[in-house]
């Protein structure tokens, strides 16, 4: 954890060459606390650092330590903000933070928020935009709503979401990956597709073959179809959970579908996790469409016929 103190503006930092002690000119210091080894922290104690100094351009000590032997690794020390951002971005085994698309869907067969649907959608959606940078798009009509956030991958100049079809009156909202999506195309005969995206298979086939078709889609995924202009609705997950998806119940029957809580907390009554390996509609509930032979507490495995 760290604690950070803030003041004014940091200079950049003056490379001494060595790992364990720099030097930087600042008018900005970080006064940070990282989990230490007890061997390092009574190095520290030994050899205390001087307090920060003030004054336009300060001289400040600054410690940081490389991975220790036993695998543990903290500086105490006078860092400023800039220099922990450098380090922190080069360190070894640091996260940067992930983007992928977000989905963001409202089934509301009654209405109840018909006139401000698409302002508040967006907003919602926009609590998302960490995961998907490369754009949002928005569609919807009196009885349902699609937001998304994308991060650009397929197509990224012609696959925007959600894909529409006006004429046939469907559209989809998707994130993840469908990996078999030219398979299904080739099999089915579905015709051209209007983008490069892979998600787009799912409103071919869901067009085609309703519901049924998530059993044949090979990939990691969340997403959610509409058709009859709102008359209809499939929401699904993959088959082990690895794309997040969520559900919750809100006012005047209302139904949200959203890849993080974040986005529909404060929108629902209750809110459930999606379960991995379902489709859900309206019609038929929750239906489980991935169901392995080993799937199950009785089974013990394969035997060997010799």
């Amino acid at each position: 954890w760290a604690l950070q103190e803030r003041r004014n503006q940091v200079s950049p930092l003056q490379n001494t060459g060595r790992d364990t002690a720099n030097m930087a000119t600042a008018t900005n210091a970080t006064l940070s606390w990282v989990p230490c080894s007890r061997m390092r922290l009574r190095s520290s104690e030994r050899n205390p650092l001087p307090p920060a100094a003030t004054g336009d351009f300060a001289k400040v000590r600054l410690v940081h330590t490389c991975s220790l032997s036993n695998g543990s690794r903290g500086y105490i020390g006078v860092m400023p903000t800039s220099v922990l951002r450098v380090i922190n971005s080069t360190r070894r085994g640091h996260r940067k933070p992930t983007e992928m698309c977000s989905i963001l869907a409202c089934y509301d067969p009654n209405g109840a928020l018909a006139d401000e649907r698409e302002t508040l959608m967006r907003d919602l959606s926009a609590r998302m935009r960490s995961r998907g940078p490369d754009g949002s798009g928005y569609h919807g009509n009196e009885k349902f709503g699609l937001a998304h956030e994308r991060l650009a991958i397929m197509d990224p100049e012609g696959g925007k979401q959600p894909i529409v079809y006006e004429d046939a009156k469907y559209s989809v909202c998707a994130n993840g990956e469908i990996y078999n999506f030219r398979q299904l195309q080739e099999k089915y005969q579905l015709s051209a597709a209007k983008t490069g995206s892979d998600s787009e298979v799912l409103l071919q086939l869901y067009r085609c073959k309703g519901p049924e078709f998530v059993k044949e889609l090979n990939g990691i995924f969340g997403f959610v179809c509409v058709g009859d202009d709102g008359d209809e609705i499939l929401a699904a997950r993959d088959h082990c959970g690895i794309k997040p998806l969520y559900m919750g119940y809100g006012k005047n029957g209302s139904i949200w579908f959203a890849s993080e809580l974040k986005a529909i907390c404060d929108q629902c009554e209750t809110i459930e996790e999606f379960p991995a390996g379902y489709y859900w509609t309206p019609f038929s509930g929750f239906v489980k469409y991935y169901s392995p032979e080993w799937d199950d507490d009785n089974f013990v495995g394969y035997k060997v016929i010799k």
